[in-house]
């Protein structure tokens, strides 16, 4: 399975990476959102987004909201946070399939993903 993860946390970016590419999966890691969102515009299409909400030059709802005018068909995407009381009050604004707070359970998060292959 393709998987992006998105986060400006070089550690979080780093063990995610690890633990899914130890898991089978094919994992692209992004430390900005226009990056990723520059790849989605050269038809880079991941079947699972890990996104991180809170970041400094474009927040996880920014992504989302431009991702989703730009594509016909966003990927599953599992939100990450270390600001759970921020994310409650949006979170039915997001469109989001999983939230997961920060610090991140690994453990969780990989049976999220690998959900996605059961699908």
């Amino acid at each position: 399975m393709k998987v992006a993860i998105i986060d400006n946390d070089p550690a979080i970016l780093r063990s995610v990476q690890i633990l899914l590419t130890q898991a089978g999966h094919f994992v692209r890691a992004f430390s900005d959102c226009r990056e990723a969102l520059a790849q989605f515009a050269l038809e880079y299409r991941p079947d699972v987004i890990i996104l991180d909400f809170v970041m400094p030059e474009m927040n996880g709802d920014c992504f989302l909201s431009t991702l989703r005018s730009s594509v016909k068909e966003i990927p599953r995407v599992i939100l990450i946070s270390g600001h759970a009381e921020l994310v409650a009050r949006k979170i039915s604004d997001l469109r989001v399939d999983h939230f997961l707070p920060k610090p991140v359970d690994f453990d969780a998060l990989l049976r999220l993903v690998d959900e996605e292959v059961v699908k």
